[in-house]
């Protein structure tokens, strides 16, 4: 087994260039807390962490590990993330999911109604257009107006919708339903908040999470964690009372819903200062390992 390389570790945030602007308050608590950069190429941290990264997820670590680091997910973590590939590992705490072959062969109408997403991305702002199915033919018409979408994912996914505890609902039948977004480092809580920044005022004050909720989320974490880094879980609270797993995504790419910037920065900070990478020797060049084994100043 390669030998572990012991860098005095050093992170930066990668934000997103063209989310500067609509993601202010963000970008400016971020800075608060630690270097902040908006191009790849300025980022000499040995750990660089994103923020609403949408490039060819590749070529962006290769860039990075080409200068002095890695990003806080390598590219087999990001792909376990964006491929939907933990679905095995958590089915029983998320919506029966079947993919394209497997749905047209098994699933039925008394499966129905369904969820259509993209293995990468759904589109609930779209909730009765392309994504909610009352039948099974419904749900193929939908996968295929969805795969005409190049922003999902390679694949179509249809899940057993399962009711959900909805306080009212928006634009396109959006559900504005008790639903919550964490994000983890590894198995540490950085910080959670209601899903939807997007509810009016009244409905966000009925939102709330609970202990059982939490503790929830905590335990797919534990799962999660085994395959990546840095990651999101949503969950939402069901009408029969229970907590289900929505989605698990890469928490470079996702927005802090309504968890306020100054907090997540804050706690985020504090994780990052005692995080320890395993990263083999191999992923650095010679001149990385020189640059960040080099005597720091004090």
């Amino acid at each position: 087994m390669a030998d572990i390389i012991q860098f005095p570790w050093r992170y930066e945030i990668l934000f997103r260039g063209s989310q500067v602007e609509s993601r202010l308050a963000e970008f400016y608590e971020a800075q608060k807390f630690g270097n902040v950069e908006t191009l790849s190429a300025c980022c000499y941290a040995n750990l660089v962490v994103g923020r609403y990264l949408v490039d060819n997820y590749m070529d962006l670590y290769s860039d990075i590990v080409n200068q002095t680091g890695i990003l806080i997910n390598n590219p087999k973590e990001h792909a376990f993330l964006k491929n939907f590939a933990y679905y095995d590992l958590i089915k029983e705490y998320t919506p029966d999911t079947w993919e394209s072959k497997r749905f047209f062969d098994l699933a039925d109408d008394k499966d129905a109604p369904f969820v259509v997403r993209g293995s990468f991305h759904s589109k609930k702002k779209y909730w009765n257009k392309i994504m909610f199915a009352e039948t099974k033919d419904r749900a193929l018409d939908v996968g295929i107006e969805l795969s005409r979408h190049d922003d999902i994912g390679d694949r179509i996914l249809y899940r057993k919708y399962i009711p959900l505890n909805v306080f009212g609902q928006g634009f396109n039948g959006i559900h504005y339903a008790n639903e919550w977004r964490f994000f983890f480092l590894r198995r540490t809580l950085v910080s959670y908040g209601y899903y939807w920044d997007s509810a009016p005022r009244g409905i966000q004050d009925q939102a709330g999470m609970t202990q059982d909720g939490i503790k929830f989320a905590a335990m797919i974490a534990r799962i999660i964690s085994n395959f990546c880094n840095f990651f999101t879980v949503d969950i939402a609270e069901t009408m029969e009372g229970y907590w289900t797993v929505i989605d698990v995504d890469d928490a470079q790419e996702q927005s802090l819903c309504c968890i306020e910037p100054a907090v997540f920065y804050r706690n985020l900070n504090i994780e990052l200062s005692k995080y320890q990478p395993s990263v083999e020797p191999q992923q650095f060049s010679p001149a990385a390992q020189r640059y960040h084994l080099r005597e720091i100043p004090r």
